[in-house]
């Protein structure tokens, strides 16, 4: 069973292994397996995913600048929420980036908006939006605005691509 595959070379062999994301929502269990069939079936490897996503936008591979491989996983949280998981596959073990393993959940790359990971200014890297509250005045009656800052991980830390503020009822950012 899947919700989501993609095809990426992990291993550096020059043929692509097969990663499934897998979504049980009755459980609100998830998992990400990775697959080399260079001559029989093996796992490469295995992570945990944030069970409370209720579906997948996409998923994504892409090299780091340190060489590791990172896999950008789009989720669905409700109608119109979405997070970003992000997997690093180091050569040897996956993890979880944004995982709290404690709730088993992603909250830092969690908005109220539908977006997700994309090269934002075209320089071939990967850049993943993360919210940012916006300070609010509860009792002007005006909804909540937030600013989405715009960032790669590079595999050593973050740099910030852009931030921008979009007010969607207006239609503009």
């Amino acid at each position: 069973k899947y919700s989501q595959y993609f095809l990426f070379d992990f291993n550096y062999t020059g043929k692509k292994e097969v990663g499934i994301v897998y979504l049980n929502t009755s459980t609100r269990n998830a998992v990400m397996n990775v697959l080399d069939f260079s001559e029989e079936m093996t796992v490469l490897g295995s992570v945990a995913l944030d069970g409370s996503a209720s579906g997948y936008l996409d998923v994504q591979a892409a090299r780091l600048d340190n060489g590791n491989t990172a896999i950008y996983i789009d989720t669905f949280n409700g109608p119109n929420e979405t997070a970003t998981e992000v997997v690093i596959y180091n050569g040897k073990k996956f993890y979880n980036l944004f995982l709290d393993t404690q709730t088993m959940s992603t909250i830092l790359t969690r908005r109220s908006w539908v977006a997700q990971v994309q090269d934002i200014n075209n320089d071939d890297k990967l850049d993943i939006p993360f919210s940012v509250t916006l300070p609010h005045d509860v009792l002007s009656g005006l909804p909540q605005q937030y600013l989405t800052r715009w960032q790669t991980y590079s595999g050593e830390g973050y740099n910030i691509v852009l931030d921008a503020w979009y007010c969607f009822q207006d239609h503009y950012y």
